[in-house]
């Protein structure tokens, strides 16, 4: 058994030079689709549901199946209405058809990977040749930053997706307007419809990706009639009327006024782009460092973007060069000037700097291999005896391609269970949920203080009473003897502490979750039968 990852690993790995050579445009579209799901399916329900992020996307699907409410998202019984609803459409129906559990909650994101990395080859390889293409697909499904995503019940990968096929769509619509052909509508519209199924994911932050290529390809290329553009503005305009509608309707089936919804809103804004939290904060430099860590070893090819001969071997792409470029550097330094930071907020980035890495390659094989002539590439940027950099390895383009499908795919299949293992032993709300659940199930009331973790919530798999208040618990159990509560250690210890004023305040702990976790479960200490005379 543990020569099986690491045969699977190098088979991955001697198919990899097959991949970047690619006959037709289908058939390294395949390729790149098969390689990406390889990487991202396998062992996909092995991890619980640790965080409490994933679990805000895992448990309100099970709530609307539960109520039949379809609108209103909600958390243990309470509107959630922080994103819009469309990856809990996604999941409910899956849990319907094959259970609840970490898979299926999973499941829409990992296709959505897979397709990801479909989507940047079929669009690169309308500019670039199909090996180039081929790595650009290869690069994006040998991410690290989108392998984790993938994995996990998240809105991130589903909305990079329609980010990329947004930006697809609108580079085909500025082709047709430089060649002055007509129907650049076409093309306009439907990267408006791409856009307004991103935004239906995760709100406003994918406009900021979609309007640095266009913005920035009209800029840097002086096509200011492409920034004024009516159509493109009416199809941006028409992209936010469908999360408008819905974010009206659930406000009304809400029951809340206006002022509270856009409290609500407006504080989810500034948590996300200019509070500074533990989990949101970085230097300005935090995605440069981003850009090494997530894109190992790929990163290597970075060097040669910065070249003029490079450059230069980019003017039969002109227009795609740039509207890509443009794109990754703009979001990239528009988000390094935000105060909060996140590794997923670069995610609508990846597609576009994997396109570039792959162009860096393309023209480094053909620099490592004097006379050789990549497909699509003018003759002339490979003449023979072309000076090329000093730093360039020219066994670079021959040795990263398979050492690094080879080094995910050993990630994917021997360290990736491993790992999760040892966290799911660390830091699973399962163990602790699952004796509660048993203990519900046999006719005792559960209250949480101070526990509404929704991880918590996806194992418990029903609407649970909660309190804020230690005295209000305690009258509560009080009045029922037989109900349980859970809380963390904290928790217990305000709990406890009241004991000082009434003695018939003892708790009895049931259970521990482990360190990590930090819940408890108890109930009140049944007082000794009296003894006899």
């Amino acid at each position: 058994m543990d020569g099986a990852p690491m045969n699977l690993t190098r088979a991955i790995a001697a198919a990899a030079s097959r991949l970047f050579a690619p006959r037709t445009r289908w058939q390294g579209a395949v390729a790149v689709g098969l390689l990406s799901a390889a990487l991202i399916v396998p062992w996909l329900g092995r991890k619980d549901i640790l965080s409490a992020d994933e679990g805000q996307r895992a448990y309100p699907p099970w709530e609307m199946l539960q109520s039949g409410d379809w609108l209103v998202p909600r958390l243990n019984g309470q509107p959630y209405l922080k994103k819009p609803p469309l990856l809990y459409w996604q999941i409910a129906p899956l849990y319907r058809a094959a259970g609840v559990n970490e898979w299926t909650a999973r499941l829409p994101s990992a296709l959505s990977g897979v397709a990801l990395a479909i989507v940047v080859f079929l669009w690169a390889s309308e500019f670039a040749s199909l090996s180039a293409a081929a790595a650009a697909g290869v690069f994006t499904a040998c991410n690290a930053l989108i392998i984790i995503k993938s994995r996990e019940s998240q809105l991130d990968v589903p909305m990079t997706l329609f980010i990329a096929g947004a930006q697809w769509a609108n580079w085909r619509a500025l082709q047709a307007m430089e060649a002055g052909r007509r129907g650049a509508w076409r093309p306009i519209f439907a990267a408006g419809l791409c856009l307004a199924i991103a935004h239906f994911y995760k709100f406003p932050i994918p406009y900021l990706f979609v309007m640095a290529s266009w913005l920035g390809a009209s800029m840097l290329l002086r096509r200011w009639r492409w920034m004024a553009s009516g159509l493109w503005w009416l199809a941006l305009a028409l992209s936010v009327a469908p999360v408008a509608v819905w974010g009206w309707l659930a406000v009304r089936h809400a029951g809340w006024d206006w002022n509270r919804a856009a409290a609500y809103w407006g504080k989810e804004a500034a948590l996300r782009m200019g509070e500074v939290t533990e989990i949101n904060y970085g230097p300005p430099w935090f995605y440069l460092v981003l850009l090494i860590v997530c894109f190992i070893p790929w990163f290597l090819l970075y060097p040669a973007l910065f070249t003029k001969a490079f450059a230069r071997a980019q003017s039969h792409r002109r227009l795609a060069f740039v509207y890509v470029a443009s794109g990754a550097v703009g979001s990239l330094v528009i988000l390094s000037l935000m105060r909060a930071k996140e590794g997923e907020y670069m995610l609508g980035a990846v597609p576009l700097l994997n396109i570039l890495l792959a162009l860096s390659w393309e023209w480094l094989a053909g620099q490592s291999r004097p006379g050789a002539v990549a497909a699509g590439t003018p003759a002339a940027e490979h003449k023979p005896g072309a000076p090329r950099p000093r730093w360039v390895v020219r066994c670079v383009p021959r040795w990263l391609l398979a050492g690094g499908v080879g080094l995910y795919a050993l990630a994917a299949w021997a360290v990736t269970p491993i790992y999760e293992g040892a966290r799911n032993r660390k830091n699973s709300f399962r163990p602790i949920a699952t004796q509660a659940r048993a203990l519900v199930d046999a006719g005792r009331r559960l209250i949480l203080f101070d526990a509404d973790n929704p991880a918590l919530l996806f194992y418990l798999r029903r609407r649970v009473e909660e309190s804020w208040h230690e005295e209000n618990v305690a009258q509560r159990m009080k009045n029922d003897p037989a109900a349980i509560v859970m809380t963390n250690e904290k928790g217990l210890a305000a709990l406890q502490s009241l004991r000082a004023r009434d003695r018939h305040l003892a708790f009895h702990v049931l259970a521990r979750s482990s360190p990590q976790v930090g819940l408890v479960l108890a109930e009140l200490r049944r007082p000794s039968p009296p003894s006899g005379p």
